[in-house]
């Protein structure tokens, strides 16, 4: 199995992975057991995330191999977490203007460069596809990213966006929060003097 600590928006997550689908996740306070901190099931991809304040220690995460109330069996392996690195990552702001497009903006640190960001939008906030991809900055630091992306045609106006790192050793993705935007209302005209000839654009029907 795989875990991973990582914070979003100051909120401390543990992301476990490569579980047995349905099957026990427990996550111990120390190295040596301790006490059962935190209780999951994984789901259907042997997944599960689970959020714990920040004082609360975190030793190791064991999938556990009895059999639970959903017949499922974990693996029985144990993944440790002690001094593992921390990704730091915020959900994007989102800003749009009246040319069409969005400014998207997030700040994370980077471990030396073992991450890539993905951004990636959605016109119902339910599939997102990835409108553009960048490296980390190779530092350890908080850094801020920035892209420009088109707005899309919707029906209510509002596009979605998140933001998704994605760890190039183990292929770990973490999803920041999902952000909306709606772009401006478009005014009612607007005049550009070109090669001294009034170029006139109106936004809607003229009477």
């Amino acid at each position: 199995i795989f875990a991973f600590k990582y914070v979003t928006d100051n909120k401390l997550n543990y992301k476990i992975t490569d579980c047995a689908p349905n099957s026990d996740i427990e996550v111990y306070s120390t190295s040596s057991g301790g006490t059962v901190v935190a209780y999951a099931t994984a789901d259907e991809k042997g997944e599960a995330v689970i959020s714990l304040p920040e004082k609360v220690s975190v030793g190791f995460v064991l999938n556990h191999s009895r059999m639970n109330g959903k017949g499922a069996s974990g693996k029985g392996q144990v993944y440790s977490l002690d001094g593992r690195p921390v990704l730091d990552i915020e959900s994007p702001a989102l800003a749009a203007d009246n040319a069409g497009s969005v400014t998207v903006d997030w700040k994370a640190n980077a471990y030396g460069g073992h991450w890539d960001f993905a951004v990636q939008r959605s016109t119902n906030g339910i599939n997102f596809t990835t409108v553009a991809s960048i490296a980390s900055d190779n530092s350890s630091s908080r850094n801020m990213y920035s892209i420009k992306s088109d707005m899309p045609e919707t029906s209510t106006g509002i596009a979605y966006y998140r933001v998704v790192a994605i760890n190039k050793q183990t292929g770990v993705e973490i999803h920041t929060a999902v952000k909306d935007v709606k772009l401006p209302a478009l005014p009612l005209f607007t005049a550009i003097n070109t090669n001294n000839r009034i170029r006139v654009h109106f936004s809607g029907q003229v009477t």
